[in-house]
C-alpha cells in the first residue's frame, strides 16, 4: 500500500503552481486546514515555517474546476461528506468485477478513500480537510484483486482497459499503487503498454491524459524505482515524497525516473 505521496501534483504543477506570483486566496473554514502543513506551513504572521506547497498562491491561479482525476486504487467512499460533491458517478468503474462501480468492497479498502481526499476533498464546507484541487472532480477505478485471497491486482487485460478507459474524459491518472515483487523487475505487459501510449497519445481528443505515478514506499527494503517499468516509463510522471524537514522521506524510493517531489510525511 502505498503512503499518499502523489497529491496530484501533476495538475498543480502544469496548470496552477507558477512562477508568476499572485495574491493569496483566503484560507479555507475546514477545520484541518491547519494541520495539512504540506499545503501550507505558516505561522499566524504568515513567516513560512518549512516546506510546503504554498497552495494560497495556487488557488489564486486554478482550484482545478472542470478537471476531472481518476483515483486507481481500492476504491473511494462515494458517500463520504467531504467527497460526495465532487464524485463523477458515470465515470466510476470496478475492474474487477467489471462493474460500474467505485465504492470500496471491504472496511480495509481505505486507501483510495485517502488519496481522493487529498486530492479533491471539498473546501470550505467547515469539515475534514480541504484538497489539493479542491473544485476538481474524481472517478474511482477499482483494480485490485477480488478473489479469497485478497492478494494483487486485476490482470493486465484489465489493466490495459482501465489505462485507456473514458480517455477523453479523464484529464489525470493517479496510480498509488505498485506491484511488489524484490526478485525481478515489474512492468506493464504488451497490452498495458499498447493502452498507456493509446491514453497519453489520444486522450483527450488529441491532448493526452496525464499519468502520475508514486515512487514507493520501500527505501528500507532497498527499493528502487529503477527496477519498476510503470515508474520508469518516460511518459509517466513519477513522483517522490519529501518530509516535513525538507529532505526525502525516509520510505520513499530512491531511482533515476523520479521528475519530482512533493512534501507527504515522514521524517
Amino acid at each position: 500500500m502505498i503512503r499518499l505521496e502523489v497529491l496530484l501534483l501533476s495538475f498543480l504543477l502544469g496548470s496552477a503552481l507558477s512562477l508568476f506570483a499572485g495574491p493569496y486566496a483566503p484560507g479555507p473554514n475546514d477545520p484541518y486546514f491547519e494541520y495539512q502543513w504540506n499545503l501550507e506551513d505558516r505561522s499566524t504572521n504568515g513567516d513560512r515555517r518549512g516546506i510546503d506547497l504554498n497552495i494560497r498562491e495556487a488557488w489564486s491561479m486554478s482550484r482545478g474546476a472542470g478537471v476531472v482525476i481518476a483515483i486507481v486504487d481500492n476504491g473511494v467512499d462515494l458517500a463520504h461528506r467531504d467527497l460526495r460533491s465532487q464524485a463523477e458517478p458515470s465515470l466510476n468503474f470496478n475492474f474487477a468485477l467489471h462493474t460500474a462501480e467505485g465504492g470500496p468492497l471491504t472496511d480495509s479498502d481505505n486507501h483510495g478513500t485517502s488519496v481522493a481526499g487529498m486530492a479533491v476533498a471539498t473546501a470550505n464546507n467547515g469539515i475534514g480537510i480541504t484538497g489539493v484541487a479542491p473544485e476538481a472532480h474524481f472517478a474511482s477505478w477499482y483494480i485490485y484483486n477480488t478473489n479469497k485471497s485478497g492478494a494483487g491486482f486485476v490482470g493486465p487485460d484489465q489493466l490495459a482497459e482501465m489505462f485507456q478507459f473514458e480517455s477523453n474524459r479523464v484529464a489525470i491518472q493517479n496510480h498509488s499503487w505498485v506491484i511488489n515483487n524484490t526478485l525481478r523487475t515489474v512492468g506493464p505487459s504488451p497490452q498495458e503498454r499498447a493502452a498507456i501510449s493509446n491514453a497519453i497519445t489520444f486522450g483527450r481528443e488529441g491532448k493526452g491524459v496525464i499519468m502520475v505515478r508514486a515512487a514507493g514506499n520501500d527505501r528500507f527494503d532497498v527499493r528502487n524505482a529503477n527496477d519498476d517499468a510503470y515508474s520508469s516509463d518516460p511518459r509517466v510522471i513519477t513522483v517522490a515524497a519529501i518530509g516535513s524537514g525538507g529532505k526525502v522521506a525516509n520510505y520513499s524510493n530512491p531511482g533515476a525516473p523520479i521528475l519530482v517531489s512533493a512534501p507527504s510525511g515522514g521524517n
